[in-house]
């Protein structure tokens, strides 16, 4: 094939600039150097780069002695002075391609290149994922999820060793083939995942300057995980553990199932959430402990409607009757949604103590099934045989249909449902002349 003429570069000033630059950039040199045995010397090969800026420190009368190895806390002394040779043709072809000269000599230089580890980039990541979570734009159990994953051996620890600006689509691939033998769902495996890909992408946003391009980050095939099909149960099952729930705890879980609640959700809300007509709906644990910080909800909704189900309203319309002038200013039994035996002052629910009652009401109806499925997925996918799409997001406050799907996957249209409501709205007469 014949070479494209030298004056193409010039029609690219950008282009032709780097290329002038590159072929400028550093030299080999060899040193002779005497060894113990007597009348010896050993040729130390090793490239002269001058003075280099790498990540805004300039650095003076750079050399580098060899290949970077794995962990780049060493240097693999070059061979010959032609080993040399072509990896200055390396780091010239990267200034070409856009690299400055100091990102493209970094793996060379330990002091530096320990700082692009993967481990090393990881750990500050972590470091402003917690002040994100402090900060309330970011879930505390998404951090508890990063900080178990990013241990040395959890599923991301596979890539510590590696340079972050050398990583491959094909590490990747690997990676996911290492993630699918540690015996973890197709579920976690996609989150897991994702996770890192977020974290990369977050990297290199952070890494870009108006004076350098976005460093590569390596394609992520996505990994299919089997959808969970939740079980749920006919509406007269769910009404009866309900009603076998006493009445003073009842009001949680009448939330979670008629008001599509989390439970995260539910024991969030205050009395102050609720004028005696609506309920203001955004509140968020973000936690699992009674004392984590409250925020908003995991979806972000902010609405404000009135309880549809009869039984819900009675319940609040009692609630409100129950905390005293006096027990509001001081701050106690504050919790909308109260346990009444909690030991703490709002009488806000803990996870074990709603699952101490929800257990009982199991035993006593004979059901086995979990809290969410048994109350918000049943009530939903009830819901879902009677509403179309639209209003039904409405009621749960999931942003699109696709998020919903999972929890009415088992739902099957009542279209005799749907005739008789739209058909109440038309008189039908007989089909002969009146």
């Amino acid at each position: 094939m014949e070479a494209l003429p030298a004056y193409e570069f010039a029609r690219h000033d950008g282009l032709g600039q780097r290329v002038r630059m590159a072929e400028q950039f550093g030299r080999v040199k060899t040193e002779h150097r005497q060894v113990k045995r007597p009348g010896s010397k050993s040729a130390i090969h090793h490239l002269y780069l001058g003075a280099v800026e790498v990540d805004g420190k300039p650095q003076k009368k750079v050399r580098i002695f060899g290949f970077p190895s794995a962990d780049g806390a060493k240097l693999i002394p070059f061979a010959t002075a032609e080993d040399a040779a072509l990896e200055l043709r390396r780091i010239r072809s990267e200034i070409i391609a856009g690299s400055s000269p100091g990102q493209a000599i970094k793996p060379y230089l330990p002091k530096f290149a320990r700082n692009d580890l993967v481990e090393s980039r990881v750990a500050t990541y972590l470091q402003q994922f917690r002040q994100r979570v402090a900060d309330g734009h970011r879930s505390p159990n998404t951090l508890r999820d990063l900080e178990r994953w990013t241990r040395e051996d959890g599923h991301w620890g596979w890539w510590f060793g590696r340079t972050i600006t050398r990583l491959s689509n094909g590490d990747v691939k690997r990676w996911h083939a290492w993630l699918g033998s540690r015996g973890i769902g197709h579920k976690t495996q996609s989150n897991v995942s994702l996770a890192f890909r977020a974290f990369l992408r977050d990297w290199a946003t952070d890494s870009t300057s108006a004076n350098s391009p976005r460093p590569f980050v390596p394609d992520f095939p996505n990994i299919d995980a089997q959808r969970h099909v939740p079980k749920t149960l006919p509406l007269e099952r769910v009404g009866a553990l309900l009603q076998a729930i006493p009445w003073d705890r009842r009001g949680l879980f009448l939330a979670i199932a008629f008001e599509s609640l989390r439970f995260s959700e539910a024991v969030a809300h205050t009395l102050e959430d609720w004028d005696g007509v609506e309920v203001h709906w955004h509140r968020g644990r973000q936690g699992k402990l009674i004392g984590s910080r409250v925020s908003h909800g995991k979806t972000r909704a902010n609405v404000r409607r009135e309880p549809w189900n009869p039984e819900l309203k009675k319940w609040l319309e009692w609630r409100v009757e129950q905390t005293t002038s006096e027990q509001r200013l001081a701050g106690e039994a504050t919790a909308l949604f109260w346990n009444p035996g909690a030991d703490n002052p709002a009488k806000a629910w803990s996870e074990t103590a709603a699952k101490r009652v929800w257990a009982a009401a199991l035993d006593q109806c004979g059901e086995q099934i979990s809290m969410g499925e048994g109350l918000r997925h049943s009530v939903i996918s009830a819901l879902a045989e009677v509403l179309t799409e639209r209003p039904l997001r409405a009621h749960t406050r999931h942003r699109d249909g696709r998020s919903l799907d999972q929890y009415t996957s088992g739902a099957r249209p009542n279209f005799a449902a749907l005739v008789a409501k739209l058909s109440s709205g038309f008189p039908v007469g007989d089909s002969g002349d009146s």
